[in-house]
């Protein structure tokens, strides 16, 4: 059971196109998770008694030629017993200020606005808001 949770978030949070950032802004840096649908972290995605899986860590490192690295640190608990796993995934952003997208080599995708140091990205409806 714990397995298949494992896959079904992961292939959630991981699920193409030339990244570059384009002038009127820096998006470069980065980001730290600081709330998930405005709920501080750590983030309850699925719970039940003694059972669930929690979003404790994000971190998205926009680097300076147009690629990103997206990771995630997700604890599964059942009873007693805890396993933390990260997932990540790199791919290509744009930005054109203040709009940013994600894009992956699986198809995968999100976009979002940066205000002040402050990312909201729009990740299949679930938001996480980030900060420089």
């Amino acid at each position: 059971m714990r397995g298949l949770r494992l896959v079904l978030v992961t292939a959630l949070l991981l699920g193409c196109g030339d990244g570059a950032v384009a002038p009127g802004g820096d998006a470069t840096g980065l980001y730290s998770l600081r709330s998930v649908n405005g709920k501080a972290v750590p983030y309850e995605i699925v719970g039940g008694p003694g059972q669930g899986v929690e979003i404790t860590t994000r971190t998205l490192f926009l680097r300076s030629d147009g690629t990103f690295l997206d990771r995630v640190m997700l604890r599964f608990t059942e009873g007693d017993v805890s396993l933390e796993t990260v997932a990540s995934r790199e791919g290509l952003f744009r930005f054109s200020s203040p709009d940013l997208t994600l894009d992956d080599e699986n198809g995968w995708g999100a976009s979002g606005r940066l205000d002040r140091g402050v990312l909201t990205v729009n990740d299949g409806g679930v938001i996480f808001e980030l900060t420089r």
